[in-house]
């Protein structure tokens, strides 16, 4: 289960980051023609399986769910009829890959998993990660959320500097990943704008160890995004194993049609929208797409941040995904 007891409501980045992801997945799909299933922790709502059917009209559709109280909600909620909702871990169906392909009929399909974690159990999660790579084809897409969250790697104690602090959050991270943990990483690395690109060197080492008993396929990062949810920055990675001979020309035909393609496994782009009230919104969308962003911001009458370049930055943010922006409206049934 991931953040499965937390309203979509207040997690407006992670709606964003979903619609990316949506938005990737079509432009696999349009490279190459295929038949897709996809699989992940589908949480009370089953919100990606929705949109995975009614923007891409997949039908073979699983959530796993460990929690039976999200489970039976699962059922309840189920829609469309074509999700099938399975009452286990996602860990079972890592162990137990081959059966489940066979008992689902899925052996000529392509594969789109998330492993959608929230707790900060990093070291199995990065086992099951690379354990999944070992057991997939060529062409089958994996996507990973990852707890980014330095608190969890350890809070301020009293009268600890934060050097010490921050030596403590690599010791325990060290410990915690063991042979995951990037060579490059220092103290300084644990804070909130640095540990997810880490993480991701961690995810790396992982997609590499995965996919080294077939040397016929390479792990293709396609999108790296880290965002605040709830109380947690969270860190979500997406790779197609991609056979080698056609990696050049995948990652040219991806790169030209979308715009998130990272650079390199350090480049991690954070989604940070504001909170805006309709008013607010209505009146930015107004006077959008423009390209003179400082312009618009100087004729707002409001600010997003007290610090006039972050809120720039904030507005830009927004301008960058305000097609994606959820609404929400009070209805009375």
């Amino acid at each position: 289960m991931s953040g499965g007891n937390v309203t979509y409501q207040l997690r407006p980045n992670k709606h964003v980051e979903r619609l990316l992801f949506v938005e990737l997945v079509e432009k696999i799909i349009a490279y190459k023609s295929s038949s897709f299933a996809y699989i992940s922790m589908g949480g009370p709502q089953l919100e990606d399986h929705k949109l995975f059917h009614q923007e891409l009209g997949l039908v073979d559709l699983f959530s796993f769910e460990e929690d039976d109280i999200v489970y039976q909600r699962q059922k309840f909620n189920q829609r469309p009829s074509c999700v099938t909702c399975i009452p286990k871990t996602i860990s079972e169906f890592v162990v137990n890959f081959d059966n489940f392909i066979d008992e689902n009929a899925l052996i000529d399909k392509t594969l789109i998993t998330w492993l959608d974690y929230a707790s900060p159990k990093r070291r199995e999660q990065l086992i099951e990660f690379e354990t999944l790579l070992d057991k997939l084809s060529p062409n089958d897409v994996v996507k990973i959320t990852l707890n980014a969250n330095p608190a969890t790697l350890g809070e301020a104690q009293r009268g600890e500097t934060q050097e010490d602090l921050f030596a403590r959050r690599l010791e325990t991270l060290r410990e915690q990943i063991g042979e995951y943990l990037p060579s490059a990483a220092v103290s300084d690395d644990m804070i909130a704008r640095r540990l997810p690109a880490i993480l991701s060197g961690a995810i790396e080492i992982a997609a590499e160890k995965g996919t080294s008993k077939d040397h016929r396929i390479t792990p293709v990062l396609l999108s790296q995004f880290s965002y605040q949810d709830s109380d947690h920055i969270m860190l979500t990675v997406t790779i197609r194993l991609t056979i080698k001979s056609e990696e050049d020309d995948f990652r040219k035909n991806i790169s030209n049609k979308w715009e998130y393609v990272p650079k390199s496994w350090q480049d991690v782009r954070h989604i940070n929208i504001p909170a805006l009230s309709a008013k607010e919104r209505l009146e930015i969308d107004s006077k959008l797409p423009t390209v003179d962003f400082v312009a618009l911001h100087n004729i707002l009458p409001f600010r997003l941040h007290t610090d006039d370049q972050k809120s720039l930055e904030m507005l830009q943010e927004y301008a960058r995904h305000y097609r994606r922006y959820p609404s929400y409206f009070q209805v009375v049934l």
